[in-house]
């Protein structure tokens, strides 16, 4: 059964509503159709207010259904930089990204495996960067609708030059259906006076109007809403005579420019000076905002906001969520930048609101379901007002206002690591540990260790370890427990994946030392499964469970679900080395439910590669590997390049169990290994060779089978698992061969760099795959 089209469109917070039902166009939603059966990608072209966002998404919807990913839209009206636009286009997608340097690639990959249509809308701004946006049109998955106000200028670009909607030409009959341009008028006054018919009187002054307004749709719905007020002849008039001055006075003669730049002059003008101003303030806000928001930021009433919706300067979604039209917001903005002193001002209050808006936060280790329930409310709360975040996080690096960043930055720290963009907060971290000198001991604390976590989450390990060090440095200072053990458990982590085990085992004894040294149960918890971990890459799982075990009851006495999903997590892959598959299937799923309902969607992946790999163990590749497909799914999301390494491996390996195709073994090997490479995961590539040597023997290429493994036996980065798989694979080779040829193409192996041994791997992997 095919997935119903509202579960798949992606970020659908960002999926513009509107107040009308849609109007003609017609003919242009065909063209669109019919342009994008061949081609990838189509640009819609016209002024602001023609209506180019309305039609790019009934386009969208109308072409969704068969499309197997659906649709997503990429607001772009207030991003101006390379680096905004990557960042933006990567939050549509939900994608956690490994480095800035990475992020627009990894979404070129993700999207070139979707059967997609993209709107990217309002991209006038970033003309300069216009190769980005030829990278993505042409890639062979998705299809592209974009909105400007120029052409792009690309060979392969279709363009729809997009202008005002139909308009009534000559005599009108009241037996006769409205053209668009007129029926848009009527049906925006119905908004206001539901019972509004137009007499054939009316219909010859909204004609007038209409052409007027060269049936440009924004300016139709500002016209009609003011006939609330007052009589559809007057605006007619007030239309006309703006329009001469404008032509006689500014030598504005391009007709869409002139026409909606008439009709904001002048109802801008039949506003109050107040409710001037209070437009103005909200024009501050990107991405919309609550009617608590704008009380208490503009200290407007609901009824103000009711009315700017029935004069059509804002407009609200299902939700209730107001929000600007962008052509009416860029006028508003433009009047409030005009007092410098004012705009400043209108920034710092919406920064605070921000701030006050964060805090305060649920606790994220609440137990019950009302407490998880709330927590999940606040998540998806925060995820909508992302834009309004960065706008303040903008002016506040802009002003030096560290206490804003920080109290931005610091409350949000579950946002960012379970479903926002860690990249784009290490960035932020970075820019206030480098310039601000002002930082206490114990903000230095707080943020180092966020971005320690975040860089952690991303497999950036060597920014990972200059965070926790300063964490650590600073919290020995403050006699501060719960941070000193923090980032010894976090250097323990980042050592133990970087193959450096005799350091990991050194912060992990320091870690449960301190614990214990301050009684701390939740502390001696975490401490204990760092040092489960090291015991479980040197070989001891009797002892690695009895800490992990330890661990997890610890957990639930607290009742920590973060606690309690992690010491399963933890425990459950070294019960299933001593042969404990059912219990620690019990113990992944019951981890996988918890970091469900706490939306972590990086641990989520984790838990079900563990279960994949349970599932292998098992001797049910099939299983295994649909555990794997949901991991690799999340993980392309969240840029644990790690994690992704592994599952790919992981997936190669179930699927030699099942002798499936060695293309396509072949070529998921390929990627784990170079993924973990690139990172320098080193562990993770030992496995890489490894898998290298298990396809090697598939295909009877036993010399290079051995080399790996001799390669693997030799490096101090391969744990006890390498070792135990390498020798074991050994033993196979061996009864193939003579054992001093086996010890010849070993010591061959052992004598090789490893940089010539991955690319041998590579070469064979390669060959392998076509």
């Amino acid at each position: 059964m095919q997935q119903p089209l509202s579960q798949r469109l992606f970020f659908k917070d960002y999926l513009p509503t509107f107040d009308s039902s849609f109007v003609g166009r017609r003919s242009e939603l065909q063209a669109i159709a019919s342009a994008l059966e061949s081609r990838s990608f189509l640009t819609i072209v016209g002024p602001g207010g023609i209506g180019k966002t309305r039609l790019a998404v009934q386009a969208a919807l109308d072409m969704a259904e068969p499309l197997r990913n659906g649709i997503a839209f990429v607001p772009l009206a207030s991003v101006t930089s390379r680096d905004a636009f990557v960042t933006m286009l990567m939050s549509v997608l939900h994608l956690q990204v490994s480095g800035k340097d990475d992020q627009f690639e990894r979404a070129l990959g993700y999207l070139s495996q979707r059967e997609i249509l993209l709107v990217l809308d309002n991209v006038e701004q970033l003309l300069n960067h216009v190769d980005l946006i030829s990278r993505l049109v042409s890639l062979d998955g998705p299809k592209w609708i974009v909105t400007s106000r120029e052409r792009l200028g690309l060979p392969e670009e279709i363009v729809l030059n997009l202008r005002g909607l139909t308009r009534l030409d000559g005599q009108y009959s009241l037996e006769n259906e409205l053209p668009p341009a007129e029926r848009l008028f009527v049906q925006s006054m119905r908004t206001v006076n539901h019972r509004f018919h137009p007499s054939e009187h009316d219909i010859s002054h909204i004609q007038r109007i209409c052409q007027l307004t060269e049936g440009m749709p924004l300016a139709i719905e500002l016209a009609a809403s003011w006939t609330r007020l007052l009589p559809v002849s007057f605006v007619a008039d007030q239309i006309a005579n703006n329009l001469d001055w404008l032509t006689s006075s500014l030598s504005i003669t391009r007709g869409p420019q002139r026409s909606i730049r008439a009709v904001l002059d002048y109802f801008w003008g039949l506003l109050s000076a107040e409710e001037q101003t209070h437009v103005c303030e909200l024009a501050v806000f990107q991405g919309g905002f609550e009617r608590d928001m704008a009380e208490s930021f503009a200290h407007v009433s609901f009824f103000f906001l009711s009315a700017l919706v029935q004069q059509a300067f804002l407009s609200r979604t299902a939700s209730g969520r107001y929000q600007l039209h962008e052509m009416l917001r860029q006028y508003a903005f433009e009047r409030l930048l005009r007092v410098p002193e004012i705009a400043h001002q209108t920034y710092r209050r919406h920064a605070q609101l921000m701030c006050n808006l964060v805090d305060p936060i649920p606790a994220p280790a609440g137990a019950s379901k009302t407490d998880r329930a709330q927590r999940q409310a606040w998540l998806e709360r925060m995820l909508v007002e992302l834009p309004n975040i960065r706008v303040a996080l903008d002016w506040a690096a802009e002003n030096n206002e560290v206490s804003i960043m920080l109290a931005l930055l610091l409350p949000l720290k579950n946002l960012w690591l379970s479903v926002a963009n860690n990249a784009e907060l290490c960035e932020w971290i970075d820019m206030l540990l480098q310039s601000y000198a002002q930082l206490s001991a114990p903000q230095q604390v707080a943020i180092n260790l966020l971005g320690s976590q975040c860089a952690e989450a991303i497999s950036q390990f060597e920014r990972a370890a200059q965070y926790a060090h300063a964490v650590l440095q600073h919290a020995q200072l403050l006699n501060d427990s719960a941070n000193i053990v923090a980032a010894d458990c976090l250097l323990c982590m980042l050592a133990y994946r970087q193959g450096r085990f005799d350091e990991a085992q050194h912060h992990a004894d320091l870690a449960l030392t301190v614990a214990k040294r301050f009684e701390e149960a939740n502390l001696i918890s975490q401490a204990m499964r760092s040092v489960g971990m090291v015991l479980s890459a040197r070989g001891d799982y009797v002892h690695a469970v009895q800490y992990e075990q330890e661990s997890l009851k610890i957990a639930r006495e607290l009742k920590d679900p973060v606690d309690i999903a992690s010491s399963l997590n933890s425990a459950a892959v070294d019960m299933a080395w001593l042969g404990k598959h059912d219990e620690a299937v019990a113990y992944l799923l019951e981890s996988l439910e918890i970091h469900r309902q706490l939306n972590y969607l990086d641990r989520v992946s984790v838990s079900l590669m563990n279960l994949g790999w349970l599932y292998h163990l098992k001797q049910d590749p099939l299983q295994a590997e649909m555990y794997y497909r949901q991991s690799l799914e999340i993980l392309r999301q969240t840029g644990d390049l790690d994690g992704l390494a592994l599952t790919h491996l992981n997936m190669g390996d179930s699927m030699l169990a099942r002798h499936a195709a060695v293309q396509e073994i072949a070529a998921h090997y390929r990627t784990g290994l170079n993924t973990a490479l690139r990172i320098q995961a080193w562990p993770t590539v030992m496995y890489g060779l490894i898998d290298t040597a298990k396809l090697a023997v598939a295909t009877q290429n036993w010399q290079l089978a051995t080399q790996m493994l001799g390669v693997v036996l030799s490096q101090p980065t391969a744990n006890d698992t390498a070792h135990t798989d390498s020798k074991s694979l050994l033993t196979k080779i061996q009864q193939q061969h003579h054992p001093d040829v086996v010890q010849r193409w070993r010591s061959e192996g052992q004598a090789q760099s490893l940089d010539v041994a991955l690319a041998q791997a590579n070469q064979f992997l390669d060959q392998t795959g076509k």
